[in-house]
């Protein structure tokens, strides 16, 4: 995968992410997940998941904290 190619799939999960963040915003409940969110980070640290994985709960709840 050469840089062209990371950039392209970098841009894609972003724009992912904030799709599931506008969506999450607007359901009745999205308290209560964003706490489900901050939970599931908590455990991802506890049982060691991998860095990409922890990054991507992080930025996902950062997401949703801008919106």
């Amino acid at each position: 995968m050469d840089d062209e190619e990371r950039q392209e799939l970098s841009d894609r999960i972003d724009g992912l992410r904030l799709i599931i963040a506008s969506l999450i915003e607007a359901l009745p409940n999205s308290t209560e997940i964003l706490w489900r969110l901050q939970q599931t980070e908590a455990m991802a640290r506890r049982h060691n998941l991998p860095a990409g994985v922890l990054k991507e709960l992080v930025d996902l709840r950062e997401t949703l904290d801008e919106l």
